[in-house]
């Protein structure tokens, strides 16, 4: 008998009629109040079964989601050991959340649930599926001129570029429903040059412009939901869409396809709710899936730095952050900014363990030395049910030697020829597409900046200067907490009076304030890193001064008695002034030191920027050092100190004695892969015909970076090391779809 579990919403308008459920009812752990993201609308709620177990989910979420709104991350157990498996990269490629949805195997991050769909986990190798199927797709041979694999900022571009040449055919796929990559999972502001590329815009609005740019142009055809399966000998390229099978003739082919996830090696790490920071962001921005309470990351590059952000803003406690390295590797703006709103930082530290049952339950990290590995001393463990794993990203570019030796022509941008921002994405596409231009005979010119501009844009940090405060006599003024090198100039660009400047490179040194400012708000407004208040000493209350600060966060986090509403016009509008008078928040500098007390004077939301001007009376003495102020969800953090407790140390070094999986899908421990390059062995094959290496469902795409790391511990050249060869297709399709007749298709047809 099927059992119902409690249907998790409650009825928003208080009417029964069940045909209106699309509008009427809430599910629990979906965040309908971002301060970013618009909310769910006009969604169909929809009944599944998990083991058996009806829930509820929003109609075209993806089953990973739709089981992680109820906190299920359990779903299935390894065939090696019976340990529990679930969710690590929520993209398609490491094929942890396999799950056995009406009879079939698939990935759960990429397939959409449907009414009345039967799922279960996979807790044993299943059956095998008999179905009597007599329709069999037809195949589809189509040609183009290029192939564009990937539609983010790279892609994108790309294909902006060719629609000026409509004489050029183009097929553009992606195996997301929307076009953008991670951009559609980007809700801050981006770094960059505002007029290149849309600097001071969120990544959810680029994708939106770049998407734009390409819809309507006759000689692209976009192809959303299909995945990229392989190249073959006769110079075919396989695609697949769910429906049909593709078989395409192409002369040239961009990869633009991205980058994946780096995975790390540590005991305990096949834990559910061990995932990377992009599947943290899929759940949380593209799904508004509130799926954890309390979470630890691991890397501060920007990928790690902005996750935390992105958990704060949808009320997700943030007990650390740490890096092996002992200095951050990510902008300062962003390490600043989390280190403000309260969040610890420890570098030189490095995970040791992670312990739990069904799911992660804490996580212990440890010092380490300059070679990561752990000194066992500063030993500190986290109650947390979620740990982000953010130690950067591997191209997805392993199909190019395929693509060369079948003849076709390959050009790589992005991710998947070099790891940057998006920003520096963006250019990279242009040039890529004008190189093809060149390459093809067609007589362009190239502003020879680009080339200088994509350099700048793909810069990491730069060198930190010492702080610079204003000490001018103006009684308005912009405080700028920006230190570091970083590609970015929108504060100077937006600023009506140029009181902005940056000395240097326009686009890469800091920017300081000169004179003349209007008090526009402008700059506080724009700062990507929200790196800039406005002191406004011509209000005055005894020796307190007004301090405007930007706040991206609704007002609940400031206190749960504000009372707002939202308009008609999406403007929002604050009722309780009384109550706000009386609200005090603990001002901090820009590096997180509480410097006192600020009472609240007024707030006010600007919606075409999604951000609020918080006005504080802060003392004239430390107005100039205010940068921001404590959250109260930071409160509290638990930190256990364990360095001193020898049999806790002890248990830590039972547990490390088998180490951490460096194969996640066939559980190949560390020390194994470790004991055979010490025989002198750097031919992964063998490796891989000794341990199972990258014999699993994800074909070696999670452990090909962490073997990679351990040669280099070694200190064996990359030269030497003999690479396994890639999968023959990069993605699992039912053999039926191969069945069919060919046909051939003209895709450019008008009709």
């Amino acid at each position: 008998m099927q059992k119902e579990s409690v249907p998790p919403y409650f009825n928003i308008n208080n009417n029964k009629d069940s045909e209106n459920q699309n509008s009427n009812y809430k599910l629990n752990n979906i965040i309908y109040n971002h301060p970013i993201l618009p909310p769910y609308k006009n969604k169909k709620v929809i009944s599944f079964f998990y083991n058996n177990n009806k829930l509820f989910a929003l109609e075209g979420m993806m089953i990973t989601s739709a089981l992680a709104s109820y906190g299920i991350y359990n779903i299935g157990k390894n065939h090696h050991d019976n340990s529990p498996q679930g969710l690590f990269c929520a993209n398609g490629m490491c094929s942890q959340c396999r799950i056995l949805v009406n009879g079939e195997i698939v990935k759960g991050c990429m397939t959409p649930i449907k009414d009345g769909d039967k799922i279960y986990s996979i807790e044993e190798i299943p059956e095998l599926y008999f179905s009597k199927d007599p329709y069999f797709p037809q195949i589809y041979e189509i040609d183009s001129d290029v192939l564009i694999i990937g539609g983010g900022p790279a892609g994108l571009s790309v294909a902006k570029v060719l629609t000026e040449f409509p004489d050029i055919k183009v097929i553009l796929v992606d195996d997301k429903e929307k076009l953008g990559g991670k951009l559609l999972l980007q809700t801050h502001k981006f770094f960059g040059s505002q007029e290149d590329c849309y600097a001071g815009k969120r990544g959810i609005e680029i994708a939106e412009i770049l998407q734009k740019e390409i819809e309507g142009s006759k000689n692209i055809k976009i192809m959303t939901n299909t995945y990229f399966v392989s190249v073959f000998e006769d110079k075919t390229v396989g695609l697949f869409n769910g429906e049909n099978y593709f078989l395409l003739k192409t002369k040239s082919v961009f990869l633009t396809s991205g980058a994946r996830e780096k995975f790390l090696s540590f005991k305990g790490n096949h834990l559910p709710g061990i995932f990377g920071a992009g599947a943290f962001q899929t759940l949380l921005n593209r799904d508004l899936v509130k799926c954890s309470k309390n979470i630890f990351i691991v890397g501060t590059g920007n990928v790690g730095l902005i996750a935390a952000y992105h958990a704060l803003q949808a009320g997700i406690k943030v007990s650390g952050i740490c890096d092996g390295l002992n200095r951050v590797s990510g902008y300062k703006v962003h390490l600043d900014k989390i280190k403000r709103y309260g969040i610890p930082v420890f570098l030189q530290h490095v995970p040791i363990l992670a312990e739990g049952k069904e799911k992660v339950e804490n996580i212990i990290i440890s010092e380490c030395d300059n070679n990561f590995k752990p000194t066992y001393r500063n030993i500190k463990k986290f109650d947390v049910d979620t740990v982000l794993i953010a130690v950067g990203l591997k191209e997805n570019n392993e199909y190019e030697n395929l693509f060369k030796d079948s003849g076709i022509k390959v050009y790589k941008a992005g991710d998947a020829n070099e790891i940057a921002e998006a920003s520096s994405a963006m250019f990279s596409g242009k040039l890529a597409a004008y190189k093809f231009l060149i390459d093809n005979g067609i007589n362009i010119t190239i502003d020879e900046n680009l080339h200088k501009k994509e350099n700048i844009l793909k810069s990491p940090g730069g060198k930190n200067f010492s702080p610079i405060f204003y000490e001018g006599n103006e009684l308005i003024f912009p405080n700028i907490f920006c230190f570091q090198q970083i590609p970015c100039n929108p504060c100077t660009t937006v600023c009506p009076v140029n009181a902005i400047q940056i000395q240097g490179d326009p686009i890469y040194d800091i920017p300081i304030y000169r004179k003349n400012c209007t008090g526009c708000l402008r700059c506080v407004l724009i700062c990507p890193g929200l790196a800039i208040t406005l002191v406004n000493k011509k209000k005055k209350n005894g020796n307190k001064v007004i301090v405007s600060f930007p706040f991206e966060f609704t007002p609940e986090f400031l206190d749960n008695s504000i009372e707002y509403e939202v308009e008609a016009n999406n403007n929002i509008k604050i009722k309780s002034q009384d109550i706000l008078n009386k609200i005090k928040l603990p001002i901090t500098d820009y590096e997180g030191n509480i410097l006192e007390e600020g009472q609240i004077e007024s707030m006010k939301y600007f919606k075409n920027d999604k951000r609020w001007i918080i006005n504080l009376w802060v003392s004239e003495e430390n107005s100039n050092k205010a940068a921001s102020f404590r959250l109260k969800l930071q409160d509290d953090i638990q930190i256990k100190e364990i360095e001193n407790n020898d049999k806790i140390i002890s248990k830590i070094f039972s547990e490390n004695k088998n180490s951490g999986n460096i194969c996640i899908c066939e559980r190949v421990k560390e020390n194994e892969v470790r004991a055979l390059i010490e025989l002198g062995i750097s031919d992964i094959n063998f490796i891989k015909a000794a341990t199972r290496l990258s014999m699993g469902a994800c074909g070696g795409k999670s452990c090909s970076t962490t073997i990679l790391s351990i040669f280099r511990e070694y200190n064996i050249n990359r030269n030497d090391i003999i690479h396994n060869t890639p999968r023959p297709f990069s993605v699992e399709i039912p053999l039926k779809y191969f069945a069919g007749e060919v046909v051939k298709k003209n895709i450019f047809d008008k009709k």
